[in-house]
Parts: C-alpha cells; sequence; structure tokens
C-alpha cells in the first residue's frame, strides 16, 4: 500500500513553488509562507512511524541563516523520538522504513554524512522546496531524529520583526 504525504506535500507546494531546496534564495516564498509547510512535513514524517515505536518526542523549531548569510534563513522543524522499549525495529530499521515510506511518494532518497554510530538519510522532492533529514542514534536510549527543512528565502536579518516573531511563537 502506497503512502500519501497528501496536505504537507500539497501546501509546501503551493506555497513555495516546486523549485527543489538549494542553499540560497530560491523563491518569493517568506520565511512566514514556509513555517507551517515544514512544521506539517516533520508531523507528516513522525506518523509514518508505527505508533507502538514511539516513546517520548521532542519537537524544536528555529529559523537559521543560509550559508553564513544571516539575512537569508530557512525554517527548520525537528523532532527527536524516543524509540519504546518494545519497539519492533533498530533506529537504523526505522529510519530505512521511513525513507520506504517517502521513496513510495517519489522522494529521492540519498546517504546522508554519517557519524559513527548514526545512520543518516537525506530526502527531496520535485514536487516539493523542502528537504526532509532522517538520523538514527544507535544508543540507550534509542533515538530517531526527523530534521524538515525548509528553502532559503530573504529577510531582513535574525533580529528583523519577522524572525523574532517567528521564533518567539515556538
Amino acid at each position: 500500500m502506497q503512502r500519501r504525504l497528501g496536505p504537507a506535500i500539497l501546501i509546501i507546494s503551493l506555497a513555495l513553488g516546486t523549485t527543489a531546496c538549494a542553499s540560497t534564495e530560491t523563491t518569493g516564498a517568506t520565511l512566514a509562507d514556509t513555517k507551517s509547510p515544514v512544521q506539517l512535513l516533520r508531523n507528516e514524517s513522525i506518523l509514518r512511524l508505527p505508533s507502538a515505536d514511539v516513546g517520548a518526542v521532542v519537537s524544536t523549531d528555529e529559523s537559521v541563516g543560509c550559508d553564513g548569510d544571516e539575512s537569508v534563513r530557512q525554517w527548520n522543524s525537528a523532532a527527536t523520538i524516543t524509540l519504546s522499549t518494545t519497539a519492533s525495529q533498530d533506529p537504523d530499521a526505522a529510519i530505512a522504513t521511513l525513507a520506504s515510506s517517502f521513496e513510495e511518494d517519489g522522494w529521492v532518497v540519498s546517504p546522508g554524512n554519517e557519524r559513527e554510530d548514526d545512520e543518516q538519510a537525506v530526502l527531496t522532492s520535485g514536487t516539493s522546496a523542502a528537504e526532509i533529514r532522517l538520523i538514527a542514534h544507535a544508543g540507550s536510549p534509542a533515538t530517531v531524529t526527523i530534521e524538515a527543512a525548509g528553502p532559503c528565502v530573504q529577510t531582513d536579518g535574525p533580529d528583523s520583526e519577522e524572525v523574532r516573531t517567528l521564533d518567539v511563537a515556538e
């Protein structure tokens, strides 16, 4: 059975256009335009894990500068999921399952920068300006981190009204 990302893909595609995520401004969107779609993408990603495998979930949201330029920013929404002690899969298998479900929906899965004890995957789509990073953390407790990142967009900088309002809202 093929899973559909549905609302998150549609919102991201409509709000941001269909340009692939890049390190410089690629759309006429504002940071505010990108916040909710990126959060929806992160939340949809969490829902793709079997509920019995999910223990605690800690979510974070923030805007960050792109390529050292603080006025060009992107919205990042992340979640670190502690796998339950009765999880049916280890963290590497969990991100493989997540990656596979996105692949079924047309996303391209590429290996990320692997660090010791961390398995990573980067997901991109020709129909979304966002990118998803999946990171498995072995250990006790085992965790999976999902990071959804929107496109880089022009702002008036980290101290601008728009950025302060969006960052405070979290």
